[in-house]
């Protein structure tokens, strides 16, 4: 594998024997390293960090894995970081490295509290899924940061309480997705100046009546609010 200068592309799907990322220095040209379901995986090697072609990294599904390397701040060019069940503590600080970055996926992100202030600095994120976040008990402030943000995904985040008024600094923002929510009781009339939300996805939270900011959203096309108490 040494000799493969020229690999674009490295899969390694489901090697549950694999606990380090072996000799990645000598895949200079490699773009996309996927990793998934690696569940004894527990290091990757810093010389990750040479990898300057690299724009997509799955890590999904890498139980093991509790923490990323500092060098990874290098990876100038990555788009997509995919963080799915994995049992990193935090999103490291240095993704404000990260300029480039368009999607985070930190789904079942069982042991994320927060987000670090250094997410602000993505400004070309433009999706952002935490659906599964059990213990995030409330909505990152960076966030309202991300202005070219397209896509928030909420999806089954227990705790969450509230939705903030500063959600409707998104302004490019397409899709909110809050189902599963159930503890959140009302929503801020903030969203209605989402003007460019194409999908509203509300079923089972807490909210009882339909939100009369629903009629400023002239560009809605999915709406979802299955709920059981929700009254017309």
């Amino acid at each position: 594998m040494m000799k493969a200068e020229k690999l674009k592309v490295l899969n390694l799907t489901s090697c549950h024997s694999l606990k380090r990322t072996p000799y990645l220095s000598a895949f200079k040209r490699l773009e996309i390293l996927i990793l998934r379901d690696c569940n004894e995986l527990e290091q990757i090697d810093n010389c990750i960090g040479d990898m300057e072609n690299l724009i997509s990294l799955d890590l999904s599904g890498c139980s093991s894995l509790k923490k990323l390397p500092l060098q990874m701040a290098k990876l100038e060019q990555l788009k997509e970081l995919l963080l799915d069940e994995t049992t990193i503590q935090e999103i490291p600080p240095f993704t404000s490295s990260l300029k480039k970055l368009e999607m985070l996926n930190a789904r079942d992100y069982k042991s994320l509290i927060g987000f670090p202030d250094s997410v602000s600095s993505l400004v070309n994120l433009s999706t952002l899924v935490l659906s599964g976040c059990v213990e995030l008990a409330t909505l990152p402030h960076s966030i309202r940061f991300l202005e070219n943000l397209q896509c928030l995904s909420l999806r089954s985040c227990q705790q969450l309480r509230e939705i903030p008024s500063w959600i409707g600094n998104l302004k490019l923002l397409t899709q909110l997705d809050l189902s599963g929510c159930s503890r959140i009781q009302q929503l801020p009339p903030q969203i209605g100046e989402l003007k460019q939300l194409k999908e509203l996805l509300i079923d089972e939270i807490g909210i009882q009546e339909i939100p009369s900011f629903i009629s400023s959203l002239e560009k809605l096309e999915t709406w979802s609010a299955n709920n059981r108490k929700l009254t017309l």
